[in-house]
């Protein structure tokens, strides 16, 4: 089977404000190709036991495939989306310098090919691992979460997933409702029911997304004798689908929490309504921000009258904003 291979060409410097371009326009199957190597600190939280030598460069690639039969026009305006998207950074990245090239290529199993790099690693006292990694010794850890991504992009290592975890371990409390918008691999739901939320849901727009997060959960519930088993997950669009939004608030009752590690755009949206998933006092947990939009979507929530922001954290370059649901 053939496929099309787009390729970008970058500096290393600009991976994560291109990466985060990439995702707010709906871009998320992608691979980054970069020349650094790991940090001590990142080595200790990875279960390997060597890394190969990376000759420094200052350059990266960002990689991502489409069907062969995909319609050139589609790909064209898929091209054309992402030159879009560059001209909003123009200000902090040299956009003329960004190559994007596209190649026709045969199957090399590339989908499964990130699974090689896919090692157990630890995050706030959590050891999340996939089914094909075993690991000999489980003692010593908060909890254990086994997840098996359909892709790399959901496999919880991003800055992103990290911020929501901190803040889930913070806010979330034993029998709290947990809602979790865009939920992906359902990483974020399971990781709720290990640290104790009792009615929880997970919602996105992308049918397999969906069904990933249920086969994650049911691996999970065999192999974590102490949670239950109540928790449900939505395929839908609760920004445009309203019926479905009451439908899942009916189910699990208003929220303690809701957490989204969405795109920002997306963010700006969901709180204008996320008061209306929330009990009075409780906590609005986003991340997905790239730290350019920061001030976009922090004056949105500050401009809501049913939220305040109450903590705003950073990795890297990427920003988790915390608001509470005013109390009527």
């Amino acid at each position: 089977m053939k496929w099309y291979k787009l390729v970008l060409d970058i500096k290393e410097k600009d991976v994560d404000i291109i990466s985060g371009m990439l995702v707010d326009i709906g871009i998320c199957d992608f691979q980054v190709e970069d020349n650094i190597s790991l940090s001590d600190e990142e080595k200790e939280k990875l279960f390997v036991d060597m890394t190969p030598d990376v000759e420094k460069k200052d350059t990266a690639k960002i990689i991502f495939y489409r069907e062969y039969d995909t319609s050139p026009l589609v790909l064209a305006s898929e091209i054309e989306r992402i030159r879009e998207g560059l001209e909003d950074y123009k200000e902090l990245i040299d956009t003329d310098k960004v190559l994007i090239s596209k190649e026709v290529v045969d199957d090399e199993n590339w989908i499964n090919n990130w699974k090689e790099f896919f090692k157990p690693f630890i995050i706030e006292g959590i050891l999340i691992k996939p089914s094909w990694e075993d690991v000999s010794d489980m003692e010593g850890y908060d909890h254990i979460l086994e997840i098996d991504p359909e892709t790399a992009f959901g496999t919880g290592r991003h800055e992103t997933t990290s911020l929501c975890i901190k803040g889930l371990k913070k806010y979330l409390k034993k029998d709290d409702t947990l809602i979790d918008v865009g939920c992906g691999s359902g990483i974020l739901a399971i990781i709720g029911k290990l640290l104790g939320s009792k009615n929880t849901a997970g919602i996105d727009i992308d049918e397999k997304a969906v069904e990933i997060s249920r086969e994650n959960f049911k691996k999970n519930l065999e192999i974590n004798k102490d949670i239950d088993d109540n928790i449900e997950f939505y395929a839908g669009d609760i920004l445009t689908n309203t019926r479905l939004r009451d439908r899942i608030i009916r189910k699990t009752g208003e929220a303690d929490v809701v957490v989204a590690n969405i795109f920002a755009n997306i963010i700006e949206e969901l709180q204008k309504d996320v008061h209306l998933m929330l009990k009075p006092g409780g906590i609005f947990i986003s991340s997905g921000i790239i730290n350019t939009k920061e001030d976009e979507v922090k004056s949105f929530i500050m401009e809501n009258k049913n939220l305040e922001i109450v903590e705003i954290a950073r990795d890297g370059e990427w920003v988790s904003i915390v608001a509470k649901r005013i109390e009527d």
